[in-house]
């Protein structure tokens, strides 16, 4: 069985509203947001192998 899979696109939205008394807010350089966004591709290549292998061996 053959799975290709051509592009991948995931959005996510994080925190939703922020609580009435929270006044303090961070905001991300580049660089880190350049390290998250590789960080959760490397995640999902890895369960993406992870599922591929299961299907191979059944």
């Amino acid at each position: 069985m053959t799975i290709e899979v051509r592009q991948m696109l995931i959005r996510s939205t994080v925190g939703g509203e922020a609580d009435a008394g929270a006044s303090y807010e961070r905001r991300l350089s580049a660089d880190e947001i350049a390290r998250l966004k590789e960080e959760v591709i490397a995640e999902c290549r890895e369960w993406l192998d992870e599922k591929l292998r299961e299907a191979r061996e059944r």
